[in-house]
């Protein structure tokens, strides 16, 4: 039988009386002698949790308040398996309470932030998925300034885990939750599209994808408000204003394509040629004479 199964807590009475023995235990400073009592009795706790002690709401919270600060320290230490302990306790009271996580969130995610500045890997790959968690079952869109905030912090960790961080939030609530952290989201996408570390603008990439869906009614009047860089770095693409309609051009005839293949007279000259031009010049010319002989045959004839 697994220690899981074995404890079991069947009264408010007795988990009280767990709380106490662990609240005990952690009345010793952490040192090489006492760390592994306090990784057995935060590990005792998360097992109590999965195994239903949350249902005796008023006990389980009052012992989480009497034993907040033994754990954030365990959180917090660099000692990697108490602090991954701890870790997981947060997931589990997160899972156990849902939304009802809200009023504690400020003070865990606060230190769960911290975990994401550490150098460690392993220490900010926990961090990254317990704070995750906690946000897919208990919302907490409370916490997203925070998220926001630390996305101007100098650590490229943490940035790249607020980054993560922020994308889960606007995934995991409705528009109505969020509709008071617009600005902030709005601000966060602004900023972290053109952050110098390559993962926090990939990760702003794909939360503008979202932000795009679930404020689909404000995106235009977002967009026209960022700069340049930043919509090239989120994929957007100015439009293009429509091109004037130009009619086409004649083809010219030039002056060395008419010297090098001559047009016969016909083709490159006017029809009124023909009527008024040469033909007509001539006839008007052989006119004119044939009168003047005529009106001198009268004057001849006239004089006699």
């Amino acid at each position: 039988m697994s220690e899981k199964q074995e404890i079991k807590i069947e009264s408010a009475e007795q988990f009280d009386a767990e709380i106490k023995k662990i609240q005990e235990i952690f009345q010793e400073k952490e040192s090489e002698h006492t760390w592994q009592g306090f990784d057995e009795a935060l590990s005792r706790l998360t097992i109590m949790i999965q195994n239903g002690a949350y249902k005796y709401e008023s006990s389980f919270l009052h012992g989480l308040k009497v034993l907040r600060k033994s754990i954030l320290n365990s959180l917090l230490t660099d000692r990697t398996r108490l602090s991954g302990t701890a870790v997981e306790l947060i997931e589990e009271i997160a899972k156990a309470l849902g939304p009802k996580f809200q009023p504690m969130a400020d003070t865990y995610v606060a230190a769960i932030l911290k975990l994401c500045m550490r150098t460690n890997k392993i220490f900010i790959t926990r961090a990254q998925k317990c704070m995750i968690g906690i946000i897919k079952v208990s919302y907490i869109p409370a916490v997203i300034p925070k998220f926001r905030e630390a996305l101007q912090d100098p650590s490229k960790n943490l940035r790249a885990c607020a980054a993560e961080f922020i994308l889960a939030s606007l995934e995991a609530n409705d528009v109505g939750s969020l509709t008071d952290y617009i600005d902030d989201l709005e601000l966060a996408i602004r900023e972290g599209a053109i952050d110098s570390t390559p993962a926090v603008r990939a990760t702003t990439k794909k939360t503008f994808e979202v932000y795009k869906l679930k404020f689909d009614l404000r995106l235009q009047d977002f967009v026209d408000t960022l700069p340049g860089t930043t919509k090239k770095y989120l994929g957007i693409q100015d439009k293009q204003p429509p091109k004037p309609f130009r009619p086409p051009l004649r083809k010219a005839y030039s002056y060395a394509q008419a010297k090098e293949n001559p047009q016969p007279l016909s083709q490159t000259a006017p029809s009124t040629i023909n009527k008024r031009g040469v033909t007509g010049g001539a006839q008007r010319v052989k006119s004119k004479e044939s009168n003047a002989e005529e009106k001198t045959k009268v004057r001849r004839a006239f004089t006699k």
